[in-house]
Order: C-alpha cells, then sequence, then structure tokens
C-alpha cells in the first residue's frame, strides 16, 4: 500500500480553473487506484433557496485503473446530513472534473455548514454559507 498526503491547504490552476484543497491525505487501494478529490470552488455562499453546486476534480494516483464512487454530505447545525454520490472511472493519472450533486437549502436555516466529499481514498471539506432570503 502506497501513501501520499498533501500538508496544508493548496490552489493549482487547470486549463484555467482554480482548483483549491484543504489538507487531505490519499491511500493507493488494493486494486491499485488512488483517487484524490479536490473542489473547485471553496469558502460558497448562498442565498437561501439557491442550490449549492460544486464541482470537484478527482484523480487517479495509483497505479492502475479503477472504479470510485464520490460522496459528497453537507453537515451544520442540529447534525443535518444530505447525502449524494456518484461513480467515476479514472486509468492511472487521469483527471476528471465532476459536476457533484446540488443541495437545495430552501429547507435548510441561514447558517455555517461544511460540503465534503470523499472517494474512499481521500476526503475534502469546503465552508459554505446559507444567507438570509
Amino acid at each position: 500500500m502506497i501513501e501520499c498526503s498533501v500538508v496544508g491547504p493548496a490552489t493549482v490552476h487547470i486549463d484555467g480553473k482554480v482548483v483549491t484543497s484543504a489538507a487531505a491525505s490519499a491511500r493507493q487501494s488494493d486494486d491499485g487506484a488512488a483517487a484524490t478529490i479536490q473542489f473547485v470552488e471553496s469558502d460558497v455562499s448562498v442565498e437561501r433557496g439557491a442550490d449549492i453546486e460544486l464541482q470537484g476534480l478527482v484523480r487517479n494516483e495509483g497505479d492502475a485503473a479503477g472504479e470510485r464512487r464520490v460522496w459528497t454530505s453537507l453537515t451544520g447545525p442540529d447534525v443535518l446530513q444530505l447525502r449524494r454520490d456518484l461513480v467515476v472511472d479514472l486509468d492511472p493519472d487521469e483527471l476528471q472534473f465532476v459536476d457533484l450533486e446540488p443541495y437545495g437549502t430552501a429547507a435548510l436555516p441561514p447558517g455555517e455548514y461544511t460540503f465534503s466529499a470523499t472517494t474512499g481514498d481521500d476526503t475534502a471539506s469546503t465552508p459554505v454559507t446559507v444567507e438570509s432570503d
């Protein structure tokens, strides 16, 4: 098993897009694939009633092709947790932009939330502010 890590926040520019990664670590799975995830945007603010729409960048840092499920969650006051998922197929060293499932905010009270995405090998999180409408 190979382990790699990113220490501290990092900003990367790919195809004119800014990709931000919180401190995270990734490990290579038994199938030889190791998928990391980063957000294209971070520290998002939306007006209550608008959708939270984020894009992620998933990369296979392993030495074999593999399929990875990407789970997302939104947590906040009163331990609210909403989960969504999608599947990504990646060859070694392949990067893929993925549109993460939007979260509606109409039922959410204004406040601070955390949006997280995980590949099973890596997790990234970013703060989301839902503002009063």
